[in-house]
């Protein structure tokens, strides 16, 4: 696959905080997209922090180190997943301070958080200093991720449509009045009897 950049549009771009996005060009399209640095966008942290911790300071650690970093970046914080300890699937190795560590459990959480996209390389810069952060991942999400959900549709009959009984209603009504042995056996026996021809 080839990218085109036309030089000579390069120069008509606005110089307004507009970035241009390069694409892969088509016969049928020709265009440069230009994308807004400023515009907000929700992204989803996932983490793992060292065992090392203590389980009762995990949510002390969590402030300290990741929501001080997304703070200082403007971010807001949206929702969060608690950490919890879980057992990994293999060993990850990590060096701090020129000491090596292989881990082979972690505190696993999550942050989901709107941001400004040109605040995220010193998030990012942050996140990989961190002696208690053994490994991370940002994902940006849609903007409708936080919104409620939709309310389902529900079918209108026509006005001008006959009823049908729909399938539930032709099932037969259960209800909880308790029969006695005899009333039970004289039913068995109304439906085991057949009719004579």
């Amino acid at each position: 696959m080839r990218l085109f950049f036309i030089p000579s549009e390069a120069d008509k771009l606005p110089k307004n905080g507009l970035s241009a996005t390069i694409y892969p060009m088509s016969e049928k399209s020709e265009t440069v997209k230009k994308v807004k640095n400023d515009e907000l966008k929700t992204y989803e942290l996932a983490y793992l922090l060292s065992p090392l911790i203590a389980p009762d300071a995990v949510g002390e650690a969590v402030a300290q180190e990741i929501k001080s970093l997304l703070t200082s970046a403007k971010a807001e914080v949206k929702n969060e997943v608690a950490p919890y300890s879980r057992e990994l699937a293999y060993k990850i190795k990590k060096v701090v301070e020129h000491k090596g560590s292989t881990f082979r459990e972690a505190y696993f959480g999550a942050i989901y958080f709107t941001c400004e996209p040109g605040q995220m390389p010193m998030i990012e810069e942050g996140l990989k200093k961190s002696a208690l952060i053994i490994r991370h991942l940002i994902m940006i999400l849609p903007n409708r991720a936080f919104l409620p959900p939709a309310k389902p549709r529900v079918a209108r009959a026509e006005a001008g449509a006959p009823e049908t009984a729909s399938p539930a209603s032709a099932s037969p009504v259960v209800t909880n009045n308790k029969m006695t042995e005899a009333a039970i056996d004289q039913e068995i026996d109304q439906l085991l009897v057949t009719p004579s021809a």
